[in-house]
C-alpha cells in the first residue's frame, strides 16, 4: 500500500475542494471551447499526471488558447511547493518554434557576471525551466538544437545550469503544430509526446451560432465563472498523489494493456522493419509504464476509483500513433482489442478464478465461501450477458463463438469444483 502522502499537502476536505473546483474549471472551458472535450480532458490529464501532450490541428482551431486558459488557471503562490526557488518561479511560458530559434529563447539568457567569471548559468525566471506550464508552439518547425535542448526538460524535468541538471518547476509541457510528419530527425522528438490529440474546426451549427455571437452564455455558466477560484501548484501536486495512492489498477487491466501491445505488435509489424515500427508506434517499456499512470489519472478524472476498459481504450487511442498515415488504423485495432467479447470474458474469467483459488486455499468461514460462491455465479451470469450482445453486435463468427463456449464452459467448471470443495467442508465439520 502506497504512503498517503497527499494528505500531507491538503487535509481530506481541502483535496475534496481541489477536485470540486477542477471539475468546475473543466465544465467552465467545455461550455468555452466548443466540440473540444477531448482536448479539455486530455489537456487537464497532462497537467494532473505530467505527461507531455500534442495538439494537432489547421491555424485557428483554438490550440493556443486552450493552453492558455488552463495555464492562466495555474496559481503558483509562495506557499506552494517549487522544485525552483520560489521568487522565480511562475504559471505559465510560451514560446514559437523556428527554425531560428536558440535555447537562450526556451532557458533563459546567460547571466553576464557568472560568465565573466567561467559559469555558464541563466537567467531562468520567466522561462521554461522555472514555469508550471510550458507551452511550445509549432513544435514541427523547430531545429534539431532546441529539440534536443527540450528533451531533458520533456523526459526528466531537469535541465542543465553550469554543467549540472537542476530540477525544472515544469507540470507538464504541451506542443502544438498543423501537422505531424515523421522523419529520422523529428520522430524520437515528436514521440516524446504521450498525448497526440487531434483538434478539428467545429462543425455543429449550435457551435457556430456561439462563436459568432448569437447564443449568449446561459446564467449556469456565468455563475459557475463567477464562482472560479484558481488551481494552486499545491492542488495539482497534491491530486497527484493522491491518484497514485487511491486509484486501483486491477492486474486484469495490465494484461489487457499487454493484449493491446501483442495485437498491434502482430497486426502492423510484419509490414514493416522493426526500425521502422518503433518509429512509428509507442513500443518501449518505458511507454507502457506511462499509459499505466494515464489510465489511473483518466479514472480520476471519469469520477472513478478503479481504472476500466473504457479508460484504457480512451487513453491508448490517443497514444499510440506517431503518424497522421497509421492513427486511424491504429485506433481501431486498440478498440477492437479492447471491446473484443473473447477479452472480455477472459478479464471476468480471471476474476472467478481468484474466487476459486480463495475457497480452495479452505483459509474462510462458510458464510464467506457463501459470499464467494455467490459472486462466482453472477460473474457467470454476466459472461453470459456479454456473449449475448456481443454476438448481437456481430461478434458471430465461428472460431470466435468456439472460444466464447471454451471460456464459459471453464467458468462451470471452476464454479462447480468450488461448490464441491465447500460442500465437503462443511461435511467434515458437522462430522
Amino acid at each position: 500500500m502506497l504512503e498517503n502522502t497527499w494528505s500531507k499537502l491538503l487535509t481530506e476536505d481541502k483535496m475534496s475542494a481541489a477536485i470540486a473546483n477542477l471539475s468546475e474549471w473543466m465544465e467552465h472551458w467545455r461550455g468555452m471551447f466548443h466540440e473540444m472535450e477531448d482536448t479539455i480532458h486530455f489537456a487537464m490529464s497532462s497537467v494532473l499526471n505530467g505527461k507531455p501532450m500534442l495538439l494537432i490541428g489547421d491555424p485557428g482551431t483554438a490550440k493556443s488558447l486552450v493552453v492558455e486558459n488552463i495555464g492562466k488557471a495555474i496559481e503558483v503562490t509562495a506557499s506552494c511547493p517549487t522544485r525552483v526557488r520560489a521568487e522565480l518561479a511562475g504559471p505559465y511560458f510560451r514560446v514559437l518554434l523556428g527554425k531560428t530559434t536558440m535555447p537562450d529563447e526556451l532557458f533563459g539568457p546567460l547571466n553576464i557576471a557568472e560568465l565573466k567569471e567561467g559559469k555558464n548559468v541563466r537567467n531562468i525566471k520567466g522561462y521554461a525551466p522555472a514555469s508550471a506550464i510550458v507551452f511550445m508552439d509549432e513544435v514541427s518547425r523547430g531545429n534539431s538544437t532546441v529539440r534536443n535542448a527540450m528533451l531533458t526538460l520533456m523526459n526528466e524535468k531537469a535541465y542543465f545550469q553550469n554543467g549540472s541538471m537542476k530540477p525544472a518547476n515544469m507540470l507538464t509541457l504541451f506542443g502544438a503544430t498543423n501537422s505531424v510528419t515523421l522523419s529520422a530527425e523529428d520522430g524520437a522528438f515528436l514521440d516524446r509526446f504521450l498525448y497526440k490529440i487531434l483538434v478539428s474546426p467545429v462543425s455543429l451549427r449550435d457551435s457556430y451560432h456561439s462563436l459568432c455571437g448569437l447564443t449568449p452564455p446561459t446564467k449556469e455558466q456565468t455563475d459557475r465563472a463567477a464562482k472560479l477560484r484558481p488551481i494552486t501548484l499545491r492542488e495539482v501536486i497534491a491530486m497527484r498523489f493522491y491518484i497514485a495512492e487511491t486509484i486501483e489498477m486491477p492486474s486484469e487491466m495490465v494484461d489487457l494493456g499487454i493484449e493491446v501491445q501483442n495485437a498491434l505488435r502482430a497486426e502492423f509489424k510484419w509490414q514493416m522493419s522493426p526500425r521502422k515500427f518503433k518509429q512509428i508506434f509507442a513500443d518501449r517499456d518505458t511507454d507502457w509504464r506511462k499509459f499505466a499512470s494515464a489510465a489511473k489519472t483518466e479514472a480520476f478524472l471519469c469520477g472513478d476509483q478503479k481504472v476500466s476498459r473504457h479508460h484504457i481504450d480512451h487513453v491508448l487511442s490517443n497514444s499510440v500513433w506517431n503518424t497522421m498515415e497509421n492513427r486511424e488504423a491504429v485506433q481501431t485495432a486498440i478498440t477492437d482489442t479492447v471491446r473484443s467479447i473473447v477479452s472480455v470474458l477472459s478479464q471476468i474469467y480471471n476474476a472467478i478464478l481468484e474466487g476459486y483459488s480463495e475457497i480452495e486455499g479452505g483459509k474462510m468461514a462458510p458464510n464467506q465461501e457463501m459470499d464467494i460462491l455467490g459472486g462466482m455465479k453472477k460473474q457467470i451470469a454476466a459472461m453470459k450477458r456479454e456473449a449475448k450482445a456481443a454476438y448481437k453486435d456481430g461478434q458471430d463468427d465461428d472460431d470466435t463463438k468456439a472460444r466464447t463456449d471454451s471460456v464459459l464452459a471453464e467458468a462451470e467448471l471452476l464454479l462447480k469444483k468450488a461448490a464441491t470443495i465447500s460442500v465437503n467442508r462443511v461435511s467434515t465439520m458437522e462430522g
